[in-house]
């Protein structure tokens, strides 16, 4: 799934599988101009989202549906974590 794509944004962003483990799922920068690597993969949607962020910061256009796109990735994964309640 692709948050954003050349054409619409100065970044190319999506989710895609871990390269060594199928069961996990990663997220890339594809062809990133940020210096962190032409191919940056994040574990979480929240390192991809603080990433777009740093895109936004250097005067790239990254749309606001892609970051909310990211921001409820970020949420349903934060709802679905297993959680320890202490009283």
């Amino acid at each position: 799934m692709a948050y954003c794509r050349f054409g619409e944004a100065d970044a190319y962003a999506f989710c895609t599988w871990h390269p060594e483990d199928r069961s996990k799922r990663m997220f890339e920068c594809c062809a990133c101009v940020l210096g962190e690597g032409s191919f940056p993969l994040f574990e979480t949607a929240e390192e991809l989202f603080w990433h777009l962020v740093k895109h936004r910061l250097a005067g790239h256009f990254i749309p606001d549906e892609a970051l909310n796109e990211i921001m409820e990735e970020c949420l349903t994964t934060l709802l679905l974590r297993p959680t320890r309640l202490s009283c």
